[in-house]
C-alpha cells in the first residue's frame, strides 16, 4: 500500500517530465506563434496605445494557452507555502531595489526623469478602478506567455542557464517597438530577474506574485517622481 503512494517528490518529477519529441515540437510552435503575436501587438501600440495593445494580447494569449495547453499550465502553476513566500520576498526585493536605485539613476543619467515621465504617460491607461481588475489579468497573461509558453521549451533545449538567458533576451526584444530606452532597460532587468525566479522555482506562482506586486506598487500606488 505505502509503495503505491504518490509522494510530493514523485508528483514533482511527473509534472516536470521531459516531453516527447512530438509534444516538444508542439510547444516550440506555440512559443513561436505567441512571440510573433506579441511583437505584432507592440508594433500596433503606436496607434492604439501600449496599455490597450499589450493588455489585449496578454489576456488573449493567456486564454489561448489555457485552452490549447492546459496540462502545461497545470504544471506551471503548482504551488505551496514556500513558493508563495518566495514570490512575496521576491516582490519586496524588487520594490526595494527600484526605490533605492532610482535616485542614483536620476543623478547619473538626468534624462531618466523625462524618460520616466514619458513612460508613465505611455501607460496612462493604467489608472482608475479598472486597473485593479485588468492589471492582474494582464500580468497573468504576460507570465503565461513569457515565463511559461516561451521559457519552458528554451529551458528544455538549452538548459537552465542558457535557457534562462535566452528567455530574458527574447522578452527584452518584445518592447523594442515601443521606442523607449528606459522601458528596454526595465525589460532587461526585470525579464532576467523573473526568468531566474521561474527557473529556480520551476513554477509561475512566485514570478506572478513578484511581478504583480511590483507593478501595483511602482505603476499604481507609488509612481516614481
Amino acid at each position: 500500500m505505502s509503495g503505491k503512494q504518490d509522494t510530493g517528490a514523485q508528483r514533482h518529477v511527473r509534472i516536470h517530465r521531459r516531453p516527447k519529441s512530438g509534444e516538444r515540437r508542439r510547444q516550440n510552435r506555440l512559443a513561436l506563434a505567441f512571440f510573433t503575436a506579441w511583437i505584432a501587438a507592440t508594433f500596433l501600440s503606436g496607434w492604439v496605445g501600449i496599455w490597450f495593445s499589450v493588455g489585449t494580447i496578454s489576456i488573449a494569449l493567456g486564454l489561448t494557452a489555457a485552452l490549447v495547453a492546459p496540462e502545461t499550465l497545470r504544471a506551471e502553476f503548482r504551488t505551496n507555502g514556500r513558493l508563495v513566500m518566495l514570490g512575496v520576498v521576491g516582490g519586496l526585493l524588487m520594490i526595494a531595489a527600484t526605490y533605492t536605485l532610482y535616485p542614483l539613476a536620476r543623478w547619473l543619467v538626468p534624462s531618466v526623469v523625462t524618460q520616466s515621465a514619458a513612460l508613465y504617460a505611455t501607460f496612462g491607461g493604467a489608472a482608475g478602478p479598472k486597473v485593479w481588475v485588468l492589471l492582474p489579468l494582464v500580468v497573468l497573461g504576460e507570465e503565461i506567455v513569457w515565463r511559461g509558453v516561451v521559457q519552458r521549451p528554451l529551458l528544455l533545449a538549452l538548459g537552465p542557464i542558457y535557457g534562462t538567458l535566452a528567455a530574458a533576451g527574447i522578452y527584452s526584444l518584445s518592447v523594442l517597438a515601443v521606442g523607449s530606452w528606459l522601458l528596454i532597460g526595465i525589460a532587461v532587468g526585470c525579464g532576467l530577474y523573473w526568468s531566474i525566479l521561474r527557473t529556480y522555482s520551476r513554477s509561475l506562482v512566485p514570478v506572478l506574485i513578484a511581478h504583480l506586486s511590483w507593478d501595483i506598487c511602482v505603476f499604481v500606488l507609488f509612481p516614481l517622481r
